[in-house]
């Protein structure tokens, strides 16, 4: 009888690692960017972001929603598990950098926009 519990947990534990979580894309909470003051029209545009990662979120990249020759406007993607999963109580933060590689040329004043606010123009030469 004990043998045949044994196997019956076995095969219960064994069905539930069946599929497993799966994951979706977040937008990530931005908490800081850092802009350079200039920066030709045509050069790389190197843009810090810090993003708030930890609990069951990481970071994922970045989204270019509209890119003009007066504008960027960013999204920051980060993964998250779906369902019930249970996370770490551990926030910490990111800095990752988007470098906008200056096509179209840029106009002054270029200005950011990374999930929806604005944080500021960068003087073009």
């Amino acid at each position: 009888m004990k043998i045949w519990t044994l196997l019956g947990l076995a095969a219960l534990t064994l069905t539930g690692c069946q599929g497993g979580p799966t994951t979706q894309t977040v937008m990530l909470n931005v908490t800081k960017v850092a802009l350079p003051p200039s920066v030709g029209a045509v050069e790389d545009l190197p843009i810090t972001i810090t993003v708030t990662v930890g609990g069951c979120q990481t970071f994922k990249g970045f989204a270019v929603q509209k890119r003009t020759a007066s504008t960027l406007k960013l999204l920051t993607q980060g993964t998250s598990p779906t369902g019930n999963v249970a996370c770490p109580a551990i926030i910490g933060y990111a800095n990752e950098t988007y470098t906008d590689p200056g096509n179209p040329p840029r106009s002054d004043l270029f200005e950011v926009i990374v999930n929806g606010q604005s944080y500021g123009t960068v003087h073009i030469e």
